[in-house]
């Protein structure tokens, strides 16, 4: 039987909604316990581990994606970092292509030296507040064809793998390309669970490091996936309005794969923020 009040306090860092999740713990869905897990900004080992015991696919799924980085002879990893940069004064997406790797550790090796500069005696997982970039690693090997096919993606916050897409080459099907499935990296923006907040309450919305972390207000806060609305600054300055549960609160463009419900916290009251004012996070200025 799943643990649901370690499920909670292991997927969310909002003291707030954990305490509020776990009042209402029964009250979640087996659906919505199962998005919890795959959207929650942890280790996609950890999430496993809860998964277990909540839904037998969603586990496979986890495992064999988790399995598929014991790269054999055939096998290599390429990996990217991405961010963004200021141009002209604005704040643009960009991508980095480190080149190949051949494992996993090597990966980590590059990320504790060239993209986070910590000590080999820190842990890099407790430094993923400092800077606003994330890697990508997309897994390649041989097909039947005389070329590579590209079977998983994955997506690292730090040195660690949190998210994944499996991948399916379409000419299998007859088309070109490949799709991909997202339940498990791009979906997970749109988690649909109650929260503790009410309407007028000014909020942090932090995604990190998918988009920099800003005050909201919220103006609506119902039950469906559309009910929470928030008063926010867009990427010019202006106010607009957004819905929360579909992250739509943060600046046109931006890629964001973190739903803001996992670290949402009250703004407080010695906090002289402005709504729609960016919250700051360690040395991220120098990390752009």
């Amino acid at each position: 039987m799943a643990n649901i009040e370690e499920i909670i306090t292991t997927c969310f860092e909002s003291e707030e909604m954990q305490t509020y999740l776990i009042e209402h713990g029964a009250g979640l869905t087996q659906a919505q316990t199962e998005d919890i897990i795959r959207g929650a900004p942890i280790p996609l080992t950890r999430k496993a581990e809860l998964m277990k015991d909540v839904d037998e696919q969603s586990y496979q799924d986890m495992k064999a994606a988790l399995d598929a980085l014991n790269l054999d002879d055939s096998q290599f990893l390429y990996f990217s970092m991405y961010g963004y940069e200021m141009i002209d004064g604005q704040l643009e997406p960009n991508e980095w292509g480190i080149g190949p790797c051949k494992s996993l550790e090597q990966v980590k090796l590059n990320l504790a030296r060239d993209w986070y500069d910590v000590p080999e005696n820190e842990d890099l997982w407790e430094h993923r507040f400092d800077t606003r970039s994330w890697g990508v690693l997309d897994l390649y090997e041989p097909n039947d064809k005389g070329g590579f096919r590209n079977p998983y993606t994955y997506y690292l916050i730090a040195d660690q793998v949190c998210y994944f897409e499996k991948n399916t080459e379409m000419d299998e099907i007859g088309l070109c390309g490949f799709c991909y499935d997202d339940r498990y990296s791009w979906d997970t923006i749109h988690l649909n669970i109650d929260i503790p907040f009410q309407p007028g309450d000014v909020v942090i919305a932090n995604s990190m490091p998918f988009a920099k972390p800003q005050t909201i207000e919220l103006l609506e806060v119902g039950s469906d996936c559309c009910g929470v609305q928030a008063l926010y600054r867009n990427e010019a300055g202006e106010w607009a309005t957004g819905a929360v549960k579909h992250g739509s609160i943060y600046p046109e463009g931006m890629m964001v794969m973190i739903s803001p419900l996992y670290r949402m916290e009250t703004l407080s009251f010695s906090d002289n923020r402005e709504i729609g004012e960016s919250v700051e996070v360690a040395n991220y200025e120098n990390n752009l």
